[in-house]
């Protein structure tokens, strides 16, 4: 079967497609449906999504939501941290009770040791891997873990 003749939507471009190639929005390469897609979803963003409209979610809905797509979820291993969207949750339970993101290196502990006891109460912000580690030396009791002391074997 012959190619026909289109037009990219983005750069205006001509370029030759098998008739079954053809959909909706056709582009040139993959730069071209990239902006497309980009300028889209942004658009889409800031008009239709209804957590970003200026009605917004509450943050209940929200976690509703975090709840329900966890639920549909392969419950995770015991030993493994839950995610949603890409993010530990005991971390997005902590910038949230620090009132902001974490810096790079802040381990957030379980105090419990449950590693999906997420309770802010639960929660403790390290502002590194070195003092949470130390804690851990100076709680065995806690984590059930012993530590040697250096130099010592």
């Amino acid at each position: 079967m012959p190619k026909v003749e289109l037009t990219c939507e983005e750069c205006g471009k001509r370029f030759m497609r098998y008739p079954s190639q053809v959909m909706e929005h056709n582009f040139c390469g993959l730069a071209c449906s990239r902006k497309f897609t980009s300028a889209r979803m942004t658009q889409f963003n800031q008009t239709e999504n209804p957590m970003n409209s200026s009605a917004g979610w509450s943050q209940q809905q929200r976690d509703a939501v975090r709840k329900r797509e966890q639920e549909a979820k392969d419950p995770c291993a015991k030993d493994t941290y839950p995610k949603n969207h890409g993010q530990h949750d005991h971390r997005v339970v902590a910038e949230r009770m620090l009132g902001r993101k974490l810096k790079p290196g802040e381990v957030v502990h379980h105090i419990n040791g449950d590693k999906h006891d997420n309770r802010p109460e639960n929660l403790m912000v390290f502002k590194n891997s070195k003092e949470h580690m130390e804690y851990h030396r100076a709680h065995p009791e806690e984590s059930g873990v012993t530590y040697a002391k250096k130099g010592v074997v």
